[in-house]
């Protein structure tokens, strides 16, 4: 839709583009600053957009099924909404190297990069639907405290189903291979190591992944690097980047600094 709006109309700022990520966005915030108890169900695919709807949930649940990513990195785009704010509360480097790299990850990586907060059995949607009405009460705090014990009920039953993690095996490797000091870097120790898991293995897996921090799509690193780095490199002086930069969309206009509520 938004590709064909903006064939269709020239026009800079195209207004549908502009009113489609200024919802977006707005919704984003709201579950970040809900105040009531919200569940995001994430089993099966949560990508792009879908992980910036999860990120500010109260309670995020994954399954054995759950496959995590940001796609758009592999094409040359910055992290999708919200990025900036969970990439830099990761372990390790781990959020700058997935904000470059868009690497997949699963239910036990999710747990430990702390995208989610309960593990749950993949058929497990039906029976927590029905607990829950049993337990519903007026109370936010309460419902609160409920569904945290609920998911953690369910959780003990759905233990043996957790993936093994890539985050954890590669933690210490992902540290030593982001901790370089500049971009072109980290670039190349990314494009020159290899991973024996499947899952991560180079080059048919990450080179591919890399292939935004090398032309022809160099104005969106600029952008990227600082949104999820934290700290260690330095920010860009690209004149496009710090266009993207200065803009701070999502958290100009809604004011957002993190998840909020009781």
């Amino acid at each position: 839709m938004l590709r064909q709006a903006l064939r269709d109309n020239c026009q800079y700022p195209n207004p549908l583009v502009t009113t489609f990520f200024s919802e977006e966005y707005a919704l984003d915030y709201h579950i970040h600053t809900y105040r009531k108890p919200l569940i995001v169900w994430g089993s099966g695919i949560v990508m792009g957009g879908g992980l910036g709807l999860m990120a500010g949930a109260s309670h995020r649940v994954v399954t054995a099924s759950t496959r995590i990513a940001m796609p758009e990195i592999t094409i040359g785009l910055y992290p999708d909404v919200a990025a900036s704010w969970f990439l830099q509360r990761m372990p390790a480097h781990m959020g700058l190297f997935l904000g470059l790299t868009g690497a997949p990850l699963n239910a036990h990586d999710a747990l430990l990069c702390n995208l989610a907060d309960h593990l749950a059995s993949a058929d497990g949607w039906d029976n927590m639907l029905q607990q829950l009405a049993s337990l519903w009460s007026e109370d936010a705090g309460n419902n609160r405290a409920s569904i945290t014990a609920l998911l953690n009920e369910l959780e003990i039953e759905a233990r043996n189903t957790l993936p093994d993690s890539n985050v954890a095996r590669h933690l210490l490797t992902v540290h030593r291979l982001l901790n370089r000091g500049t971009l072109s870097a980290v670039a190349d120790a990314l494009t020159h190591e290899y991973f024996t898991d499947p899952g991560w293995s180079m080059p048919h897996r990450l080179l591919p992944m890399a292939a935004p921090l090398r032309p022809p799509s160099p104005e969106s690193i600029p952008a990227r690097t600082p949104s999820v780095a934290g700290r260690g490199i330095p920010h860009g002086t690209d004149p496009v980047g710090q266009r993207l930069q200065q803009a701070g969309l999502f958290r100009r206009r809604t004011g957002a600094t993190g998840r909020q509520g009781p």
